[in-house]
């Protein structure tokens, strides 16, 4: 209500400016224009009776002469002059070339001839078709050589207009200065009367649009300024809670959004109202997904079929699906928000539980197949000594197949223990500076029977003053288990070498090439590319010792075929 009635007295006053002001400039541009207009005809009448006096005084007679006076007049008074006869032909044209004249066309109809010839000049405004552009006419008559002449004066209309501009825009400069001072004036008195009610009124707006940071500036006393301070008050109070909550759903988006598992909700029209980053790589999505349907991200039946059951049952349902080859526990928990029926779907990653499962299960059938079979062999040979009467060559060569399948399982026992001595989270290596040549040439000294017997050549191109920083137990491990595993799996009369290349310590040996699709699982517990077991001696954890004892230096290894063979490559051992 105060708005109108502010906006009421506001637009009367500014009415009643505009409209006096208004009368007075058209009033007043009228009478100029009209004093203006006046003179520019007396103007033309003067020069066109200046023009019938040259020509009196002068006697002329020849019409040729006729183009120099117009010339002259016009040079004089800077208008137009023309003559032309009574059959409506021009003789001669201020603004025209002697030689152009011919191609003027008759002026008999022209209105200001016209009126010339019947005795009543007139003045005539309009289009020139010779010089293209308003002209303000005037023509009397005159005999010259027993003929008619007709004199003809003109201004050109732009110059009148420009004139009534000039003082147009003169009165408006003048009458809007006035115009400007009154409303000035106005305007001054209604801001200082009304200034806090519409401050106020603003702050009300922003309030309610949610702008709780805007503050009402007060420089006015009484009431009014109680009444703003209040809602200054409120709003600082209000700015507060809302930083708060904002602050809460931040803090909960950050924390949403960097879940390791998926999230999804969508409403009961299958719409996705919310998601995280962790649900686009799932699906390897990059687009924004909101407001989609969800049938159109999710292509997976499996999925699918367990929204609409927990939809349609209202109740929570966990699933292990499969996707993009990768395993998770989706779960589906709809709820009631408000009168709406919404879900929320939860993806677990469970693929490396999965992988740790089989691992498990792998290591325990290796690791069975790996004992029973030398405790098979030992129990065999046990009883055939103890059922059997035999020579002591007989016995002995029973009791080396014992000893052998022993040592076979104290060995297997050695790795696992030492395995899971590196596995310990609890562990810390004793570092020290080795020298690496010397190093691998005391670890060779310790295998080097198993190179004789295969006769394989083994290589140290090692710099010798190469130096690293390790513990030496653990090293020597790795050496003894990487140097062991490439001569088991090499051929008769092969090689061995270790060097150095691009700061990587490389172990190659001559032995067959690993298929490219087991090499990245190598070196995983029991894992041997050759699965008939037992043709090869080893228990199968020599390489994941290799991998482990080298992890707890912050280094690497991995494995790639060359021409002749594979190479062993350390990364990051410094």
């Amino acid at each position: 209500m105060f708005k109108v009635f502010k906006n009421k007295i506001i637009f009367t006053y500014l009415l009643f400016v505009v409209l006096l002001s208004s009368g007075f400039f058209i009033l007043t541009y009228n009478i100029f224009k009209n004093e203006i207009t006046e003179n520019i005809k007396r103007e033309l009448i003067s020069t066109t009776q200046y023009t019938k006096d040259i020509i009196k005084s002068e006697n002329i007679k020849d019409i040729k002469k006729l183009d120099d006076i117009s010339k002259l007049v016009k040079d004089i008074f800077n208008l137009r002059v023309t003559f032309i006869d009574n059959n409506g032909e021009v003789l001669a044209d201020s603004d025209v070339k002697p030689e152009d004249i011919k191609k003027l066309e008759n002026h008999i109809t022209r209105p200001e001839v016209k009126s010339a010839l019947e005795g009543s000049p007139e003045f005539s405004v309009r289009s020139s078709p010779t010089l293209k552009n308003n002209m303000m006419y005037y023509a009397e008559a005159i005999n010259i050589a027993d003929k008619n002449l007709i004199v003809r004066t003109a201004v050109e209309f732009d110059y009148v207009k420009n004139s009534l501009n000039q003082l147009r825009n003169k009165i408006l400069i003048y009458f809007s200065g006035v115009m400007l001072l009154a409303l000035f004036i106005g305007i001054y008195l209604f801001i200082t009367i009304l200034k806090p009610f519409d401050r106020i009124i603003y702050a009300s707006k922003e309030f309610a649009n949610g702008i709780f940071s805007h503050r009402i500036l007060i420089d006015f006393s009484g009431e009014v300024k109680k009444l703003a301070e209040t809602l200054n008050s409120m709003a600082e109070s209000i700015q507060r809670d809302m930083r708060e909550i904002m602050n809460t759903n931040a803090h909960l988006k950050a924390l949403i959004d960097n879940m390791k598992n998926g999230i999804c909700l969508v409403d009961n029209k299958l719409k996705i109202l919310s998601y995280n980053r962790a649900f686009l790589n799932i699906f390897s999505l990059t687009d924004d997904i909101y407001q989609r349907d969800i049938n159109s991200v999710v292509l997976d039946s499996g999925i699918m079929h367990n929204l609409d059951i927990s939809n349609s049952e209202n109740r929570f349902i966990s699933e292990e699906i499969k996707i993009n080859e990768r395993y998770y526990m989706v779960d589906f928990c709809p709820f009631n928000a408000g009168n709406k029926k919404n879900t929320i779907i939860f993806f677990y990653d469970i693929d490396e539980i999965k992988k740790l499962e089989t691992v498990k299960r792998e290591f325990i059938s290796n690791i069975s197949h790996d004992l029973k079979t030398p405790l098979t062999v030992i129990k065999t040979n046990i009883e055939t000594l103890i059922s059997n009467d035999m020579d002591k060559k007989t016995a002995s060569e029973f009791l080396n197949v014992i000893e052998k399948h022993t040592e076979r399982m104290i060995s297997l026992v050695k790795d696992i223990i030492n395995l899971n001595y590196l596995e310990s989270e609890n562990i810390k290596p004793e570092i020290k500076e080795i020298n690496l040549k010397d190093f691998i040439t005391r670890c060779y000294s310790y295998i080097k029977q198993l190179y004789d017997e295969k006769k394989i050549k083994f290589i140290n191109e090692i710099p010798s003053d190469l130096k690293i920083n390790a513990d030496e137990n653990i090293m020597e491990n790795v050496f003894i288990n990487l140097m062991d595993n490439a001569v088991k799996f090499n051929k008769e009369a092969g090689y061995v070498k270790c060097f150095v290349q691009n700061n990587q310590i490389i172990f190659e040996n001559s032995g067959p090439k690993i298929p490219e699709s087991e090499i990245s699982r190598i070196f995983e517990r029991f894992y041997k590319v050759d699965k008939s077991r037992g043709e090869t001696k080893g228990t199968g954890l020599g390489l994941s010792i290799v991998k482990h004892g080298l992890m707890l230096h912050n280094a690497s290894i991995t494995a790639s075929n060359f021409e002749s063979g594979v190479r062993f490559i350390i990364n990051n051992l410094h």
